[in-house]
């Protein structure tokens, strides 16, 4: 049996590394934050991602922001109840972020919309996510209608519409439109007729739409493909992702998209399996430059292949006597600065070394190896669907999840023992993970 056999690492992780400072934005189906953030925080080492969104939370308000927070991030949520939906966003520190009110609650989506202040340039970034089980005779005709609502209220909220600019409409592009068009002005006079939703959208500076919307896009003769299509044609969106996003033994769907009203703002965009749920990753990395990831280089001196006595051999015969051809103090400091580092440099040269943030506190070498693993045979039984690739895949998996298992346990065990020695340190231990709700 083959087990460690090499993988080239995914597109998307090399063009990472080469460059970290074009905006990356991701959406993943976690089905239940509380116990993967751990590995949510090992795979943005490698992606540093500037905008996360996440379904599928499966948390409620007593789990406090601090028990989620990722560092350098804005948290953002929309809890359901726990063990069911719910909507988180991350957005990084070095963006100016705010969260967008809706003027409504949605019965079969969950929306979440966060305004962005990019480079000067206002990016209105909305997350949904809509349960499967839909029930009902007209259930259908509902959805499109709260599938208008978000992109409506959302675009206003994001935009300065102003009474001027609706006067101007309806002055100039309701007598233009087709008289069942005016006429169905006249019928909703209360609310701006469906054109109006569609051009406020397409004024709209930049729109984009993530999230889990269990809406077929490979399948357009079916009706939920047809409605997500339909969503796309009349609001001028395009979808960037093309692949599979939940791939089964049985079948290939793509339920998870990016939608957006500027495409050319993208510069690639894809699927990339964390094998952290049965979903893949989506994720869109735009034009528009972010510093966030900020690095820390640590310069020293390589003593590996360091030889004592050459180094003082070298020392003994370097020309020091020149010294003596300076006439000031300062001119015969650098020279012997100069003389001397020199040779320094030659039995230990300098080396600089990028440093990551610490991972959790609770991390071992084992948990992250089984981590690394569990993603390259997921990545290789996606490429050959073989029965032993599928049990690779199976074993490294369940690996994970005990070396996590365990390292928590003896993580919280030790604590426990050092706050018998200092009962003082209890509180401080455990406010992070105490709600603030009553």
């Amino acid at each position: 049996m083959q087990v460690f056999n090499d993988l080239p690492e995914p597109w998307i992780i090399q063009e990472r590394k080469r460059n970290t400072t074009d905006l990356m934005m991701i959406h993943l189906n976690i089905n239940s934050c509380q116990i993967k953030l751990d590995d949510l925080i090992l795979l943005n080492k490698e992606l540093k991602s500037h905008v996360i969104f996440l379904s599928e939370t499966k948390i409620d308000s007593s789990y406090t922001n601090a028990q989620v927070a990722l560092e350098g991030y804005h948290t953002y949520r929309k809890d359901r109840k726990k063990g069911h939906g719910g909507l988180m966003a991350y957005f990084s520190s070095k963006m100016v972020s705010h969260r967008v009110k809706l003027p409504k609650q949605y019965k079969l989506l969950e929306v979440l919309a966060i305004n962005a202040t990019i480079n000067n340039n206002d990016v209105l970034f909305v997350g949904i996510y809509r349960t499967p089980k839909v029930t009902g005779t007209d259930c259908y005709r509902k959805l499109e209608e709260e599938f208008n609502g978000p992109f409506y209220s959302c675009v206003l909220s994001s935009q300065a519409f102003d009474s001027e600019q609706q006067g101007l409409y309806h002055n100039k592009v309701i007598p233009s439109l087709p008289p069942v068009q005016r006429l169905g002005n006249q019928a909703h006079n209360r609310k701006m007729d469906y054109s109006l939703r569609m051009w406020a959208t397409m004024e709209c500076n930049t729109l984009v739409l993530t999230g889990d919307l269990n809406l077929d896009r490979l399948r357009p003769e079916r009706t939920e493909g047809k409605i997500l299509l339909s969503l796309e044609d009349d609001y001028g969106l395009e979808c960037l992702i093309k692949d599979p996003t939940r791939i089964m033994p049985t079948s290939e769907t793509l339920l998870d998209v990016i939608l957006t009203n500027k495409p050319e703002l993208f510069k690639a965009s894809g699927v990339l399996n964390p094998e952290m749920s049965d979903h893949h990753l989506v994720y869109g990395i735009m034009k528009h430059r972010v510093s966030q990831h900020e690095r820390k280089v640590v310069t020293f001196r390589s003593t590996k292949t360091l030889d004592v006595e050459k180094l003082n051999e070298d020392l003994s015969c370097a020309p020091w006597n020149v010294i003596d051809t300076f006439n000031t103090l300062d001119e015969k400091y650098l020279f012997w600065e100069s003389l001397f580092n020199t040779i320094v440099e030659k039995h230990m040269p300098t080396k600089r070394v990028r440093f990551r943030k610490v991972d959790v506190p609770y991390m071992t070498p084992e948990w992250k190896r089984a981590i690394k693993m569990k993603r390259k045979f997921a990545k290789q039984y996606a490429q050959s669907r073989t029965e032993e690739n599928c049990e690779l895949k199976r074993i490294w998996r369940n690996k994970a999840t005990s070396y996590r298992r365990k390292s928590i346990k003896e993580y919280w065990k030790q604590k426990a023992d050092d706050l018998k020695a200092k009962p003082s340190e209890l509180y401080k231990t455990f406010k992070p993970f105490l709600s603030d709700k009553k």
